[in-house]
């Protein structure tokens, strides 16, 4: 007699999703099962670490396209933790799609220094203006004293070539920091280097 066997709960499809992104080769295959265990298992809204999971499987398989297939078909599943996952995955390939999904995390999401960090390595392929905004966001929902994110927007705008840009985010962050004295160590040499003017 074949014994009857419960579905998967979520903590056992979450540790199957986690050791199968983790694998050395993740298998897209693989993704797509457990993608369709989950419609089945869980219907149209599926628990917000099974998607993220989900999203991290299949864009550690090189499957961008169905990662965001799988992010748009349960939407408002979708967690900050979720976003992260996949504009970090196309912060590289496609950084307009990547900002373009941080837009849209924040009209309904605070965005944390995860997530600005992600979309900042998006912004060195993309237009200056975009790390302004991305600048923005971090101002108002990121600790002044967060070293990862500030250096990162030091990052973007270097690599976007907004190079005033660039040294007013450093000076911003050491006087937000109460760091008075290295930001005016940091202005003396811009202004002795000729670039004073233009912060």
């Amino acid at each position: 007699m074949a014994k009857h066997r419960s579905p998967p709960n979520v903590r056992e499809l979450t540790a199957l999703l986690s050791a199968l992104r983790r694998a050395r080769h993740p298998s897209a295959a693989h993704a797509a099962q457990l993608h369709a265990r989950l419609v089945v298992s869980a219907g149209t809204r599926p628990h917000p670490v099974l998607l993220t999971q989900l999203v991290s499987l299949y864009a550690a398989a090189g499957r961008l396209a169905d990662a965001l297939r799988a992010f748009r078909a349960h939407l408002a599943t979708a967690n900050l933790r979720t976003y992260v996952v996949l504009v970090s995955a196309l912060a590289r390939p496609r950084p307009g799609l990547a900002f373009s999904l941080f837009a849209g995390a924040c009209r309904g999401l605070r965005p944390g220094p995860h997530l600005v960090s992600a979309v900042l390595a998006a912004c060195a392929g993309l237009p200056p203006l975009c790390g302004r905004q991305v600048h923005a966001r971090a101002a108002k929902a990121v600790h002044p004293r967060d070293v990862f994110v500030y250096t990162g927007l030091v990052d973007a705008y270097a690599k976007a070539g907004d190079m005033a840009a660039s040294w007013n985010a450093l000076l911003v962050g050491y006087a937000r920091s109460k760091m008075c004295l290295e930001a005016v160590s940091v202005f003396r040499e811009l202004a002795v280097a000729g670039q004073g003017r233009e912060c």
